[in-house]
């Protein structure tokens, strides 16, 4: 049988009408991260800029302020079809070439998980999508489960691949009968969440004491980025954003302020580095260098275990 699902990239409900999106209220809100009320300007975003992220003064944590009230009109705008380009055809079970290319770069991180940290278990995914990263980890023999705030995906993932999945808001969701999890995976989630130090209790609540914590996030202060920002600056990058598109990034993480967060929390850091999307295995030393060493990737992963 046949499934057919259709979307746009990045889509919200504003997308196929082309319509600007114009927030029905907006807050001015302290930093996310430690909470001081003490910033300055970083730079202006949005579709004809009229959205702008300020800098903390005190953790360096760069966030959207003011930003567009986060309650139910927001949410329903930003992410009721969010992500619905990734639900694609599927013909009795078989993955397209993309999709199967896909779940072999996820397989890098899963291995990784295997080698490094001896694991092996149950496996819960943060902002699960489709159920892709999961299905590489079922492929190895994990238990493995989703959640997402989109219902279309993680009904998707469910049918498809047989992954028990919840939608809806990962702090106010009942796992109960889920347990507790050996790894806890959540890739550029945890930017979109206006509560991340919350965020992090609920992780801890959910991990064994022994288990680890994944966060891919984006590197703020990644060489190109920081390039990219000054050509803006001097006019040569317009930065150009589609008139729909609304500012779901709450706050842009780097490494500085992303240990902030560690620190005041029940977790200690146990490693991290760079990566990009197209990594791979077996990857060249030039990258090795670049990533693991150097750090200078535009995308951050770090891993994390509960302090004992």
């Amino acid at each position: 049988m046949t499934q057919v699902y259709e979307g746009i990239f990045m889509s919200t409900t504003l997308t196929r009408e082309d319509i600007e999106y114009i927030p029905k209220k907006m807050e001015t809100v302290s930093c996310p991260i430690c909470g001081k009320e003490d910033y300055k300007f970083h730079e202006k975003i949005g579709y004809k800029h009229k959205f702008q992220y300020v800098k903390c003064k005190n953790c360096t944590n760069v966030f959207l302020n003011p930003r567009p009230a986060y309650d139910q009109d927001y949410l329903d705008t930003a992410y009721s079809v969010y992500g619905m380009d990734s639900l694609h055809v599927k013909h009795e079970g078989q993955l397209s070439n993309q999709e199967e290319e896909s779940v072999r770069r996820y397989e890098i991180v899963v291995k990784y998980l295997e080698d490094n940290y001896n694991k092996k278990g149950k496996i819960l995914d943060l902002g699960c999508g489709t159920g892709l990263f999961l299905l590489s980890a079922k492929r190895r023999g994990w238990d493995t489960y989703g959640i997402d705030i989109s219902e279309p995906m993680t009904t998707f993932a469910r049918e498809s691949f047989g992954i028990p999945t919840q939608a809806g808001q990962f702090q106010d969701l009942d796992l109960t009968e889920w347990g507790k999890f050996d790894v806890i995976y959540c890739s550029h989630v945890i930017e979109h969440i206006p509560n991340p130090n919350e965020w992090m209790q609920v992780f801890r609540k959910h991990l064994k004491d022994d288990g680890v914590l994944v966060l891919n996030v984006p590197n703020q202060y990644a060489p190109e980025k920081v390039i990219q920002r000054f050509l803006k600056s001097i006019k040569i990058r317009k930065d150009e954003w589609a008139r729909w598109r609304t500012p779901d990034h709450l706050y842009e993480p780097h490494l500085k302020s992303m240990q902030y967060l560690f620190n005041n929390s029940d977790f200690k850091l146990q490693e991290y580095f760079t990566y990009s999307s197209r990594e791979k295995e077996n990857d060249s030393v030039v990258n090795e260098i670049f990533h693991k060493t150097l750090k200078c990737g535009s995308k951050l992963r770090f891993f994390l275990k509960p302090r004992t």
